[in-house]
């Protein structure tokens, strides 16, 4: 069941039995006709393993992949089952192609809600929250929650992915202080030295696939004729992913609180990965924005 918040002009539709996500959303900036923002998803899917591109989805309990399905870290090595379209890799976690329950649902705000048992594609249990609001026309904000119910000390990510319009002519504006070496796998590499950061301002040609950290939480994006659409993400989502195939009028800007195959780089010494491990019970938050001027 699709549910649709709406404030003024704007509307964001939610599809929590696809994954918790976000499947259309347009904002309106003052004074201006509602914008459609995202690459629309698909809302008569019926089978995610192999799900189209389109909205924003949580990316819980992590984000990317995680190197030959094998976490190392406390406790040793944990196998998790690849994905088929990434084996031998995982790919952004379970949580997006499972289905939530919707919660506390008022005209332009709605809470999404996804318990996670543990199973042989993530063995650790945790419960994630998605809170979507309209606070205004010209506004989107999504607050993601984990907390580890798994009884142990548990690995945990969070971060959005969003498939943002950008047709021909539009300007992105991002910096960052670190770029990760990528193999190809599009993993980053644990033996290369630190690249020097990166300050876009301009036109984003596909395909590119960056990963980047220490990025400040803020992106914008430019579009042609309608306007100017602002990216802002909370100080744990320090690591972003940028990502445009060829010949496409979309683009993703992908905000988390680690580096893709952060948990691996963290076990093997590598600095600035994000890779965390939570207490039983403890909690960890996140949130992005996007607003339209």
């Amino acid at each position: 069941m699709i549910t649709e918040l709406a404030q003024g002009a704007a509307r964001a539709r939610l599809a929590p039995h696809l994954g918790g996500r976000v499947t259309a959303l347009s904002l309106a900036a003052p004074g201006r006709e509602a914008v459609e923002l995202l690459l629309p998803f698909p809302e008569d899917t019926s089978e995610l393993l192999h799900w189209p591109k389109g909205g924003i989805y949580p990316l819980v309990p992590y984000s990317g992949r995680i190197r030959d399905g094998r976490l190392r870290g406390e406790g040793g090595e944990v196998a998790l089952r690849p994905h088929p379209d990434a084996a031998p890799h995982t790919l952004h976690g379970p949580a997006h192609r499972r289905g939530w329950e919707l919660r506390a649902v008022t005209g332009c705000t709605a809470r999404m809600v996804h318990d996670h048992p543990g199973d042989d594609e993530w063995p650790w249990a945790l419960r994630a929250d998605l809170a979507v609001a309209l606070p205004a026309p010209d506004c989107c904000r999504l607050e993601l929650r984990l907390e580890n119910t798994a009884g142990i000390r548990a690995p945990a990510g969070l971060g959005l992915h969003p498939y943002l319009t950008a047709p021909d002519g539009s300007g992105l504006g991002l910096s960052a202080a670190r770029e990760w070496k990528l193999d190809a796998a599009v993993l980053p590499e644990a033996t290369a030295p630190a690249m020097p950061g990166v300050a876009w301002d301009g036109a984003v040609a596909g395909p590119v696939t960056r990963q980047l950290s220490d990025w400040g939480g803020q992106a914008v994006l430019r579009l042609p004729g309608q306007g100017i659409l602002t990216l802002q993400a909370s100080p744990g989502l320090g690591h972003l992913v940028l990502h445009r195939p060829a010949g496409v009028d979309w683009l993703c800007l992908e905000p988390a609180s680690h580096v893709v195959d952060g948990f691996n780089l963290h076990a093997l010494g590598v600095a600035g990965t994000g890779g965390l491990w939570l207490e039983p019970g403890a909690v960890m938050c996140a949130w992005m924005t996007l607003t339209l001027a």
